[in-house]
């Protein structure tokens, strides 16, 4: 009787869970508007879930410059790689699902942005880093949103809709987008490309 009760308790939590994925999967909008060098639209691409060790830590989406002129682009895409180089406005939108101390969100920036880098890549990056980590100061509380525009050379970053860090320097976007979209991503990249046609093909 215990056995089927604790059981029964399971079943109840995993399907709590699912619920709440969906619902923090489902709850971003899908496109958005950027008004930077120009106003570009941005159709989400994808969306995923960051977990560490059966832990939700936070909600992902990622955003692509779509507009009247830019379809044959999107159609174009059927690789992460090729998503990478293309020179669209690109958007990740990270929606944190705990609270998380600002010395181990820095210290999970920077493992991840290591393992993205190329070994060559790293003794040019590395105070390029430094800078970005030292704008985030203050500890991560649940719901809030951690904003990346990669727009041509510009790299904008934003916590709850303030700035923290810009650079231009292309190389250190694609590396930063790589901690999702490359070789060694942190999450299943496919899933933030679903939206994409002949990515979504092969899903």
């Amino acid at each position: 009787m215990r056995l089927l009760s604790l059981l029964l308790v399971l079943c109840f939590c995993m399907a709590a869970r699912a619920e709440s994925d969906k619902a923090g999967l489902d709850g971003f909008p899908g496109e958005l508007r950027w008004q930077g060098d120009r106003e570009v639209v941005l159709r989400l691409s994808g969306v995923a879930l960051r977990e560490i060790f059966f832990f939700d830590v936070y909600y992902i989406a990622h955003y692509l410059e779509y507009g009247a002129g830019e379809a044959s682009t999107w159609d174009a895409i059927d690789t992460p790689e090729a998503l990478l180089a293309q020179p669209l406005v690109k958007q990740i939108v990270i929606r944190y699902a705990r609270d998380i101390d600002a010395a181990k969100l820095k210290q999970v920036l920077r493992d991840s942005f290591i393992q993205a880098c190329r070994p060559e890549q790293w003794p040019r990056l590395q105070a390029k880093l430094e800078k970005l980590l030292s704008g985030i100061d203050q500890p991560i509380v649940e719901g809030q949103e951690l904003t990346l525009v990669w727009e041509a050379l510009s790299l904008h970053v934003y916590l709850e809709g303030e700035s923290v860090f810009t650079l231009n320097d292309a190389e250190f976007a694609e590396v930063l987008w790589s901690i999702w979209l490359g070789p060694r991503s942190v999450i299943d990249r496919s899933d933030l490309l679903r939206f994409i046609p002949k990515i979504a093909k092969h899903l």
